[in-house]
This record gives C-alpha cells, structure tokens and sequence, in this order.
C-alpha cells in the first residue's frame, strides 16, 4: 500500500508571489514608479512562515486573540472546502537606513493568522520571548485533528470538544498532516506510514486508494492561495482611514487604539535598528 502511495504522489510546487505591476502616468517614472497598494497573492503556508519568520509583525499592544475553538476548527474546514478564508491587510512602511529588514504590519487579519499559525503547530514571531509559555497554553487548547471516518461536515474536530478522543486512531493531528514537506521523499515516507497505521486499524470505511486521497487533501491544504493587501503609503492617517472605510460595517478596531499601537511599535523598531547597528 505504502509503496503505491509513494509512487504516485507527485511533489508540491512553491506558489509563487503575484503582485501588479506599477502604474506609469505622463511617463512620470520616478513620480508613479509604484502603486500606493497592491495586491500580494502567497500560499496558505507561505503566510504562516512570514507570522513565524517576523516578515510579517503586528503593532504592539495589538488585541490579544480571542478565537473560540470552534472558529479555529471552521477554519480547517473552510480550507478543506477550498473556501476563501479573507484577505489580510498589511502596511509595508518605509524602510529605515539603519534597519536590516523591511517594516510589515498586520492592519486586518492578525487572528486568522494567529489560528492558521495554531493549525500548523507554530508560533508566530509575535508570541516570542515572555509569551511563549502562554503560547504552548494556548496552542494546546486549539489544537485542532482530522476525523478518517468523517463522511460530513464536520471533518474536523477541536481538541475541546465532549466526545473527541485522541486516542481514537480515526483522528490524524492536523499539524502533523500540514507541516509535511510531500517535495520530499522523507516527507512522503511519513505520509506513507500515516495512512498505513490507518489502514491496519480499519478505522475508515475507505479503501486504501480513497484514504491516501483524503490524507493527500488535507496536506494539500497549505498551499492554497491567501490575498494580502499590501499598503506602501507613507501616512499612519492614510492607513488608518483604509482600515476604518474596510471595516465600516464590520466591528470596528477603535482608531485611536490602533493609532497608538502602530506609534509605540515604531519606536521599537527604531530602538532595535539602533542596537543593531551597534
């Protein structure tokens, strides 16, 4: 069985990023020579690598996440449906002289970011340092798991909920399905044994053909693409009027609040640039 599964998956390209193309006026170039936004197109599991990596930052003092673990489980199964899951909104701001890398702030998405991060078993760059044991509190509580014998929704099940067991050979760890690298051939070995332990417990009621699929399916999931609206314009009251007419029917991040946050995580990114330098 293994065997035939490794013979026939075929490894999984990196998608890559798309972004428009700047728009020239006049034959102004250096007036118009990029866009005030843009939208930026990456796989599912290339967004949860910029929350881990720290490409991707929130401002500090930003709301702490308040998920239920039901909406972190709806989020798996909005990925298996192949649903869209939102665009993010994130502000590129200028880089400083002194600074090593880019500035990128999470305007609007940090807790879909923040529950995918938890679906794949990592821990964004934002949760780091005094926060980490809060981290693996908070991850252990969301964790979410695969149902085998699923023929509906739902097809995924939170660590939380009554009648979920995971000693129940039927459940798979979501993380350990999403975070397989099928490129390779270790990733695909592990994937083998997966579906072979599944397949000597009897628990679906599958053929081993279908239960490679399913598995396959899931896995599939991280690269399915994510939308961020990526924003280069150099004003905190442009930005922060974007985030309010977007979320003007929505429930509203206060102005005032994200105003401050957005102020105070500059300064510590300045205080950083400059420890850096030295």
């Amino acid at each position: 069985m293994a065997n035939w599964f490794l013979g026939n998956v075929k490894p999984l390209k990196r998608r890559h990023l798309s972004v428009p193309k700047p728009t020239r006026f006049n034959g102004d170039e250096e007036k118009h020579s990029h866009r005030a936004w843009a939208y930026e197109l990456c796989s599912i599991r290339e967004g949860v690598d910029y929350a881990v990596e720290g490409t991707w930052s929130i401002p500090a003092f930003q709301r702490t996440f308040n998920w239920h673990p039901l909406g972190v489980r709806d989020l798996a199964e909005s990925l298996w449906r192949d649903y869209p899951i939102g665009p993010l909104l994130i502000w590129q701001r200028e880089s400083d002289d002194n600074a090593k890398r880019s500035s990128s702030l999470i305007i609007d998405g940090q807790h879909r970011l923040t529950a995918l991060c938890i679906l794949f078993g990592y821990k964004p760059r934002w949760w780091s340092g005094e926060k980490t044991e809060r981290w693996n509190e908070l991850a252990s509580r969301f964790e979410v798991w695969f149902d085998m014998k699923a023929e509906r929704e739902h097809f995924f099940w939170a660590a939380t909920e009554s009648n979920f067991d995971r000693e129940n050979p039927r459940f798979v760890e979501l993380s350990k399905l999403l975070t397989l690298d099928l490129r390779e051939q270790s990733g695909r070995q592990d994937l083998g044994r997966i579906a072979s332990q599944i397949n000597e417990k009897g628990v679906a009621r599958l053929d081993a053909e279908q239960q490679y699929g399913r598995l396959l399916k899931v896995c599939a999931m991280k690269d399915q693409p994510m939308v961020a609206t990526i924003l280069h314009h150099p004003n905190l009251d442009d930005v922060l009027e974007i985030f309010a007419r977007l979320n003007s029917q929505g429930i509203r991040f206060r102005r005032l609040l994200l105003s401050t946050a957005i102020h105070a995580t500059a300064r510590l990114w300045n205080q950083r640039s400059h420890q850096e330098t030295f």
